[in-house]
C-alpha cells in the first residue's frame, strides 16, 4: 500500500513483535504502543483507518476493536475481508475492502470521499455501545433466572 500510494502517510501504532523483512518506505512511520485513553486523540489526525489483517484460521472469527474505534470517529475503513468485517459491510458504507489486485490509489481516493454525517456517527456509537452489544446476553441471563 505504502509503495503504491506514496502521497499518503501511514502510521502504525502499537507493539512490533517481529521486525519488517524489508526496508519500509519513507511514508510509513511506526509508533510505540500508547495508553488506550490516547487513541481518540491519535485518530483525530487520521483520514482513514486501516485494518490489513491476514486472512487465516486465527482471524476467521475476529471482530476487531479497531473497526469500532475508527467508525465511531467517523473514519472510513480500508480492510481485508477477514472475520466479522465481511458481515459489517452490507450495513456500513464506510468499509472498503482490499486484496492482492486492488488499485490502492483508486480505493484510497474513494475512501477519502466518504463522509459520515454527525447523526450517522452518533447512531453508530449508540448501536455499538457495550450496553447495546451485551443486551442480548443480559436479556438471556435475566430470562433464565
Amino acid at each position: 500500500i505504502a509503495r503504491s500510494v506514496q502521497n499518503i502517510q501511514i502510521q502504525l501504532h502499537g507493539p512490533v513483535f517481529s521486525q519488517p523483512s524489508q526496508h519500509l518506505p519513507n511514508n510509513v512511520k511506526i509508533y510505540p504502543p500508547c495508553e488506550h485513553s490516547k487513541v481518540p486523540d491519535i485518530l483525530k489526525n487520521f483520514d482513514i483507518g486501516l485494518i490489513p489483517f491476514k486472512i487465516n484460521q486465527l482471524t476467521h472469527s475476529v471482530d476487531p476493536v479497531k473497526y469500532y474505534e475508527y467508525r465511531s470517529m467517523g473514519l472510513p475503513v480500508i480492510s481485508t475481508r477477514f472475520g466479522e468485517m465481511t458481515y459489517h459491510a452490507p450495513s456500513d458504507t464506510g468499509i472498503y475492502f482490499i486484496n492482492n489486485s486492488t488499485d490502492f490509489n483508486s480505493l484510497f481516493n474513494q475512501a477519502l470521499t466518504h463522509k459520515d454525517s454527525e447523526q450517522d456517527i452518533i447512531a453508530f456509537r449508540s448501536q455499538n455501545s457495550w450496553n447495546q452489544r451485551f443486551l442480548p446476553l443480559a436479556n438471556w441471563l435475566n430470562s433464565s433466572s
